[in-house]
């Protein structure tokens, strides 16, 4: 009768008189055996052998244990002080009512054996006084006082609230969702606030503990709490360890697919092949480019879409401009998937968000009985998730500077690998932040309070959400660090061979055609002479060739989306190689290779294009080469030593015209080399901060913002009468553009480009700027 928690408090206390008055206890003996039956009954609770019951059903029994406890101690064994009126709906003082009415009430006939034993004709010849007997206790019963009261209750509280918490800690071991703690917690809650326990709850802590008493603020939180914690961390070593698994697995495919070897499914081994040449798939035209209402929905309404949904509008033309491949997509959205996952099953346990209206609050009605909120440890739960969160991403990095990917650069044999797994791993960190939004969630998302957001305040979640970025950014730049290390040491090894192991005829024998060109000069007697001079007007085949290869390799890695560090740190060691190249050279020649003056022209002139193009501006004012290049001037002092002082003072002036028209000529060619504030279009009003690679775009139309004619531009020219040419002349000009070398020609010289049909002009160009 003691252990069961069903029983009433009249049942409890008649049992209670039972022992006092068979055992001859005392009520404090009384009491403890009253919460020693109850322990005994919490353990079996705690116990994992009764079969088909849930956890749930075991703790919300346990839960109705401990708050039975304490009702029927405070019905049975605590008295109202002397002058005090009783709460009919709190009773108190049951077990001495019991006795009293056992042994003070007068015998009346029947009271002994009831009506079925006085029926009897054996019972007239019982003697009377066992017929009177009324039993009474022969230790007399004293109540028991606040004091004893209060020190034995708290100290079987503190018991049970360890052995609570370690045997619902083993049954939490089956538990392995968080929407399982939820629903227990819910249903704990739930339990705890219903009329029942929850009515007289304060007032009934107040008289037998003298505080108030909040089962599960003190009983469950905590292994609640820890289970989550543990359940969290988890959820998220799942992920990251799937997402490391991936890594690794994709980098074995970019590799074979570097080196030409099947992984054994087409569709990855075209996906891998696209990590070594990118450029093949990003300017390649594809159905799923645009979504599928782009025809219909403007710039401006498709903003106001993607502000309403909270997300980036990602479709297959955004990736390609933010230089995504297929495969990094995959990656991100299978890691996405498993963040969202492990999300979603952490929100059934944090308290639901406030929606749209950033004022609204979330109000949780106080349990006595429970504690002062359900969701009082999400800020714990909060910060728990940001740190395990940016430990995970931790672990991926440095799962990606394991992988044996700048090794590989270093190595002749395996170059392809190395670079393809570095533009891999490059474009991958830098496209997590803008792929998974789910990351940013678990980082910022669930953290940011609506104050916070109101008052401007930078919270903890700002704080890991940029330390992410952070961390994702400075993993993206390192490998493309590696890249650009690997292109840049590839191409100056074979620019190095070509230049030292070159004779002079064999060099000049490869050099563009020089321009000719007339002068005039003032003899010794006064009279103008002209004269033709020959000088060079265009980059060796060296040189011309190694530009190419490092427009190939950025076109390649995507250009467009190539951050700028890595690019300048490219052209920084391209530019140290080169210079490096001609000091070796310049040391062969004092030694035994003989310098020619046309030779010395041509370097100088290849010298200073390089230097030119390496140097491009990288702002409005600042420029790589701030002051002259101690390294360069001693290269061209050396050089220009070869040329006689009188022609290198004709020469120099006519050389500096050729390097100009050169550097207009190709900078459409080498455009990827320089910087973008040479042929980006002039910057719009709008204060919006915008990247370095972006292009003002039109606003009337999604699919056609890019058009080669603008209607301006087209109008003028219609309103311009053409002018009539002889079909003779047309048929000469023709043959000239046919000629070759005639395509840069039309750009350099202004008067031949007057009504020349050219295969190659920029009008197109100031169309998208009109």
């Amino acid at each position: 009768m003691l252990r069961t928690r069903a029983a009433s408090d009249v049942a409890v206390a008649e049992a209670l008189c039972a022992s006092l008055l068979l055992q001859e206890i005392s009520t404090r003996q009384a009491l403890a055996d009253f919460l020693l039956a109850r322990k005994a009954a919490a353990q079996q609770l705690l116990s994992l052998t009764q079969h088909g019951t849930s956890i749930k059903a075991q703790v919300c029994a346990l839960v109705e244990s401990i708050a039975s406890t304490l009702y029927q101690v405070h019905a049975v064994f605590w008295s109202l002080p002397a002058g005090s009126s009783s709460n009919s709906d709190l009773p108190c003082g049951l077990l001495f009512e019991q006795l009293s009415l056992l042994a003070s009430q007068p015998v009346l006939d029947g009271d002994l054996l009831g009506e079925a034993g006085w029926s009897k004709t054996w019972v007239m010849h019982l003697p009377n006084h066992v017929r009177e007997f009324r039993p009474a206790p022969s230790i007399p019963c004293a109540n028991i006082s606040p004091a004893h009261l209060t020190s034995t209750l708290q100290h079987w509280v503190d018991t049970c609230k360890q052995d609570v918490q370690e045997g619902v800690g083993r049954m939490l071991c089956f538990v392995r969702t968080v929407k399982g703690l939820a629903a227990i917690r819910d249903a704990a809650w739930e339990l705890l606030g219903s009329q029942g326990i929850g009515r007289h709850w304060e007032l009934m802590c107040q008289r037998l503990l003298g505080k108030p008493l909040f089962i599960w603020d003190e009983f469950l939180h905590p292994v609640m709490s820890q289970r989550v914690e543990i359940l969290l961390k988890a959820s998220l070593d799942t992920v990251v360890t799937t997402a490391q698994n991936s890594l690794r697995e994709t980098t074995q495919n970019v590799k074979s697919a570097a080196l030409d070897q099947e992984p054994g499914n087409m569709a990855e081994q075209r996906g891998a092949a696209l990590e070594q040449n990118a450029g093949s798939y990003l300017w390649t035209e594809a159905r799923d480019d645009l979504p599928q209402d782009a025809a219909w929905v403007g710039t401006a309404k498709a903003g106001e879409v993607t502000k309403t949904h909270d997300r980036p509008l990602i479709c297959g033309l955004s990736l390609k401009a933010l230089g995504v491949t297929p495969v990094v997509q995959a990656f991100c959205t299978e890691l996405n998937a498993g963040l969202g996952d492990c999300l979603a099953d952490l929100a059934t346990y944090l308290p639901p968000a406030p929606g749209r209206d950033p004022g609204q609050k979330i109000t949780v009605e106080q349990v006595p009985a429970a504690g002062a909120c359900i969701h009082g440890d999400t800020p714990h739960i909060i910060n728990e998730l940001h740190s395990e969160t940016l430990r995970c991403l931790r672990l991926l990095t440095d799962c990606a500077k394991d992988l044996p990917s700048t090794a590989e650069i270093e190595n002749g044999d395996e170059a392809r690998q190395g670079l393809a797994v570095a533009l891999f791993l490059a474009r991958t960190f830098g496209a997590i932040p803008l792929l998974c939004p789910a990351l940013r969630s678990c980082l910022s998302g669930l953290g940011e309070s609506a104050q916070s957001r109101r008052g401007g305040q930078e919270g903890s979640s700002d704080g890991s959400w940029k330390e992410a970025q952070a961390l994702l950014v400075e993993q993206s730049l390192w490998a493309y660090e590696a890249w650009a290390g690997g292109v840049a040491e590839s191409a100056i090894a074979e620019f190095s061979e070509k230049m030292c192991n070159a004779t002079p005829g064999a060099f000049m024998a490869n050099t563009p055609k020089w321009a000719d060109m007339e002068i005039q000069e003032e003899s010794e007697t006064g009279e103008t002479v002209c004269s033709k001079i020959s000088l060079p007007s265009q980059a060796s085949w060296a040189v011309a060739q190694l530009l190419f290869r490092l427009c190939q390799e950025i076109n390649a890695a995507g250009g467009h989306a190539l951050p700028k560090p890595p690019r300048l740190a490219l052209l920084r060691s391209v530019l140290d190689g080169v210079l490096a190249t001609y000091r070796r050279l310049l040391d062969a020649v004092k030694s035994d290779l003989p310098m020619t003056q046309k030779w010395a022209l041509q370097l100088t002139f290849d010298l200073r294009f390089l230097h030119s193009t390496f140097s491009q501006k990288t702002g409005a004012t600042n420029r790589i080469r701030s002051s002259p290049d101690p390294r360069l001037e001693p290269l061209l002092d050396e050089l220009e030593g070869f040329v006689d002082p009188f022609d290198l003072d004709v020469f120099t002036p006519h050389i500096a015209v050729n390097l100009g028209r050169l550097a207009q000529r190709t900078a459409a060619v080498y455009g990827l080399l320089g910087t973008s504030e040479c042929l980006t279009l002039p910057k719009s009003s709008s204060s919006t901060p915008e990247s370095h690679q972006v292009l003002d775009l039109s606003t009337c139309s999604v699919r056609f913002a890019l058009l080669p004619v603008s209607s301006s531009h087209g109008s003028r020219h219609a309103a311009t009468p053409k002018a009539e040419i002889p079909q003779d002349t047309v048929s000469t000009q023709l043959q000239a553009v046919a000629q070759p070398g005639t395509l840069f020609q039309q750009l350099a010289d202004k008067d031949s480009s007057v009504g020349v049909p050219s295969l190659f002009t920029l009008g197109w160009l100031t169309g998208i700027a009109k």
